[in-house]
């Protein structure tokens, strides 16, 4: 399909057309009478931009409402209370602390004895 294209390419007129942005290339065969053996291509034409859009934080910064009244350019920023601290992200279980340290000096000393 790829040669096709290819072979035709080089023995084809070129027919240029432009619709809103998009250029339309016509190849047509030099022997073709008929739509059926033309070829569409399609690609983007880049246009300059009378009205560019902004992107992201441009457009935040741009359309965030402004203080413009009085009672809004001497209003203090909210007072919260404070946050209430962090949960621990470890906890030691002290309860039977000792008693699992007991025991494991007992199963050491018993292995030991064994030996």
């Amino acid at each position: 399909m790829a040669s096709a294209v290819l072979a035709s390419a080089a023995s084809s007129v070129f027919a240029g057309l432009s619709i809103r942005g998009t250029e339309v290339l016509r190849l047509q065969s030099s022997g073709a009478s008929s739509t059926s053996e033309s070829l569409d291509v399609r690609c983007l034409r880049v246009d300059m931009a009378h009205h560019p859009q902004k992107k992201g934080t441009a457009h935040h910064r741009k359309t965030r409402p402004k203080k413009l009244q009085p009672y809004d350019r001497n209003r203090k920023p909210a007072v919260y209370e404070p946050l209430p601290p962090a949960p621990p992200l470890y906890a030691i279980d002290v309860e039977g602390m000792e008693e699992r340290e007991r025991e494991k000096e007992l199963a050491m000393a018993g292995q030991a004895a064994a030996q």
